[in-house]
């Protein structure tokens, strides 16, 4: 066996085959950004790669100076930080007169798994074909197909990914994601079987790519044909999570054990075609093709930075009280804090957890779970700015701005009789994990802070004063969950709910004062309200100040 296949064999074992609890850390795709003139061109550029070193960048392209159709391109650079060069065909022992498409290099650099359309020596249609090379800085050989098990003329086969151990192949196969594997390097590939049908649960899948951690799996609808429901109108790239128990070659191969997939939402996708996406190696970044504006003609090469939600405790910062966080998790699988090496987490916290929270310290925060959020640092005026979710929220009654009176910047006051704040809504609780914060300072016994329209009341002082919520299941095990933490005593109070679609918390002070189990909340699509109770009562209007008010898509640990 080569050497240097080996040893690669060997550092992804050794990375990824510890058997570990299942992770679900939270992340965000980063702005889209075009790959740039010298990638791109007037002719369509589509369906990349990028090797384990980062230093090749390979695609495929119609542009002029290939073997007919589509051939297979690729740019290079001598530092991960430097811009890609420009282009160069690999030539006609890998490109065909056909349509050669979709690269996919092994982790070790020597091998380029590709798809060609009827090309000569194949089994009809589609097949995937694969070229070797015997070093990184050697030539490419002719490809050869990879036979009957995986190629067939009863089926197409199309769109391959090899996963990081070598072993494992994963592919569109005539529209349904699937995968294979084979013993070793040099044995041949096994009869492929169908992921789960919670990945291949619409009628066409495509495009499929595994992370190299085995973790996270990337593929695209096939739009306009066949839009997988919850899409924005073209091609969609949508991820699904391993619910393996371990990582690694189990994982790589293991058919059955994934999520519903997620749409990979506004930031990547767009109402134009947004297709053949990939995450690089180290997990930083997804790369795709997208007919998006912008761009320089038909499908171009476009990247979104895969970026950890590293805000745990949903106050906007990441300083020492995430540290805090983290280090009281430690040695656990709790997936809040599990961040690292990737985004989405392996599993445990450790050391590769710290060093990735380390990176976003006194950074900005980017988190696109965060669906809105009101400083309610406004001097004047009428309207309340939404920051997260652009929701302008109208002001109502005897309200006074207080430029300097927050607990940061400034905040609202409101008389109570009645005053409240009114916006457009902003998640029904029944749509999964939720978190609503704020700091409230005043109050009384009864008086309400968040409600929603037409649903319950979120966050209240109950008779006591004492925090509570009244946001519950629609079943019969609907209860609403209650505190003893007094939070109308005159002082200043950081106030939240969570849910994490099982359990049910109430914070105060950043301090768990409250927690029960229900399994589900009670859809509601109403307005939200700040200040009043979800159904306006008299004397629930909130008599006291209120600031930073934010609602998140995920749980947070104030």
């Amino acid at each position: 066996m080569n050497v240097q296949r080996t040893m690669s064999i060997l550092v992804c074992a050794a990375v990824t085959v510890s058997v570990v609890p299942s992770a679900k850390a939270e992340f965000v795709f980063g702005n889209a950004t075009n790959l740039g003139a010298t990638v791109n061109s007037s002719s369509g550029d589509f369906s990349c790669c990028v090797s384990y070193d980062g230093l090749e960048l390979y695609f495929s392209s119609n542009r002029a100076g290939g073997q007919g159709s589509s051939d297979l391109w690729v740019c290079t650079r001598s530092t991960r930080e430097e811009a890609w060069g420009s282009p160069r065909n690999l030539g006609p022992l890998v490109n065909s007169p056909q349509a050669d498409l979709s690269p996919s290099i092994s982790a070790d650099g020597l091998e380029l798994y590709l798809h060609s359309n009827g090309r000569s020596g194949g089994f009809g249609g589609s097949n995937i074909w694969v070229t070797r090379r015997a070093a990184t800085d050697a030539p490419w050989s002719s490809a050869e197909n990879l036979g009957p098990a995986v190629n067939n003329a009863g089926w197409v086969a199309y769109n391959p990914c090899i996963a990081c151990d070598g072993l494992t192949l994963y592919f569109a196969w005539g529209g349904w994601v699937a995968v294979t594997k084979r013993a070793a390097p040099d044995a041949p590939w096994e009869q492929p079987v169908d992921l789960t049908t919670v990945v291949n649960n619409w009628e066409s899948q495509d495009t499929p790519w595994i992370s190299s951690d085995g973790r996270l799996l990337v593929f695209t609808d096939n739009a306009p044909y066949t839009p997988r429901p919850g899409g924005f109108g073209g091609t969609d790239v949508w991820y699904s999570r391993s619910t393996a128990a371990g990582v690694g070659v189990h994982s790589l191969y293991n058919p059955y054990a994934w999520e519903p997939p997620v749409n990979a939402g506004l930031g990547v996708n767009t109402s134009s075609r947004d297709d053949w996406s990939m995450i690089s190696p180290d997990g930083s970044m997804l790369y795709y093709s997208s007919e998006r504006a912008g761009g320089f003609g038909g499908l171009d090469l476009w990247q979104a930075p895969i970026i950890p939600v590293v805000d745990f405790t949903g106050d906007g910062q990441v300083d020492e009280r995430e540290l805090r966080v983290m280090v009281g998790c430690w040695d656990t699988n709790e997936p809040l804090c599990d961040i690292g090496p990737m985004a989405w987490g392996d599993g445990v916290v450790d050391i590769k957890d710290l060093k990735v929270l380390a990176e976003h310290i006194g950074k900005q925060v980017e988190d696109s779970t965060l669906v809105a959020h009101w400083a309610l640092d406004e001097t004047e005026g009428a309207v309340a700015h939404d920051d997260a979710g652009g929701r302008e929220a109208t002001v109502f009654g005897q309200t006074v701005w207080r430029p300097s009176g927050g607990i940061i910047g400034g905040a609202l006051e409101l008389a109570g009789i009645p005053a409240f704040v009114t916006a457009e809504s902003v998640r029904d609780p029944s749509a999964g994990p939720l978190s609503v914060l704020a700091w409230v300072k005043g109050g009384a016994p009864g008086q309400t802070v968040v409600s929603q329209q037409g649903g319950a009341d979120w966050l209240l002082a109950n008779a006591e004063g004492a925090l509570m919520t009244e946001l519950q299941s629609g079943g019969r095990a609907a209860s609403t969950l209650a505190s003893a933490a007094v939070i109308t005593d005159g002082g200043w109070h950081r106030i939240g709910l969570t849910w994490d679609g099982v359990n049910r918390r109430l914070y105060v002070d950043d301090v768990e004062v409250a927690a029960d189990t229900q399994t589900s909340l009670a859809g509601s699509t109403g307005k939200l309200l700040l200040g009043a109770s979800a159904n306006l009562a008299q004397g629930a209007f909130w008599s006291g100040l209120i600031d930073e008010v934010r609602i998140y898509s995920r749980v947070v640990k104030p």
